[in-house]
């Protein structure tokens, strides 16, 4: 933990991984805010703010992250502290987490968590964030597989799980039967439709009875100049 006595360089990381988090006073501004208060109150400089919208810290890529330690680890980014809001923004994976501390500790960087007491003595400190960090990685796992199952449900039952529709589609909003949150539906997009159909012909029988594969269907294509509206 950085001690409060201390006037430090500062970059502040925030990150959030869904929508939901945002909506229960866990957004991108609100991390930020409680992190820039810390930091006058306390006399430090924030020197770098760093911030990933929609990124997992079990198992997602997060481009600012990555970007904040690399600079640590080159010299590039000059930083006394790294503050987070809790523990779990920072990260949830404990291999990652071993491997982002041992850089920091190398490179003369603390960790300051605003949610988390984490104890001055380094064995009692090592014994805090093993545990906690323990506890998140398997609530993340299990996140993980709930949100997995809710999602191959939805599309066992014809509905669109999000994401940038296929070639040919797009994603259109249907009654809910429950009354429950709104769903969507892939629907065959009016002006690609005939080349979505022709895809899936040439796919089953080709041009001559014969199956084709992606290139051969790609080449097909280009060769008819059958371009996307």
């Amino acid at each position: 933990m950085a001690s409060q006595k201390e006037n430090l360089r500062v970059a502040i990381y925030t990150r959030v991984s869904t929508n939901t988090q945002a909506k229960e006073n866990l957004s991108l501004e609100d991390q930020k805010r409680t992190l820039i208060n810390w930091a006058k109150e306390n006399g430090h400089e924030i020197v770098h703010v760093f911030e990933d919208a929609g990124a997992s810290a079990f198992k997602g890529v997060r481009p600012e992250y990555k970007e904040m330690m690399s600079g640590i680890e080159s010299g590039s980014i000059d930083v006394d502290c790294i503050a987070v809001y809790d523990a779990s923004r920072f990260s949830r994976n404990e291999a990652m987490r071993y491997d982002a501390e041992a850089i920091l500790e190398k490179n003369g960087v603390k960790l300051f968590s605003f949610m988390d007491c984490i104890p001055e003595d380094s064995d009692d400190a090592f014994l805090y964030k093993g545990f906690n960090g323990l506890f998140s990685e398997s609530f993340s796992r299990k996140n993980s597989k709930k949100s997995a199952h809710k999602l191959n449900e939805a599309a066992k039952q014809g509905y669109f799980t999000g994401g940038k529709p296929p070639f040919g589609y797009t994603s259109v909003p249907v009654p809910s039967p429950s009354g429950g949150k709104q769903r969507k539906q892939l629907e065959v997009h009016v002006e690609n439709g005939e080349i979505v159909n022709t895809i899936f012909s040439l796919a089953l029988s080709g041009s001559n009875g014969i199956s084709y594969g992606v290139k051969k269907i790609a080449t097909y294509l280009n060769e008819k100049n059958i371009t996307k509206n």
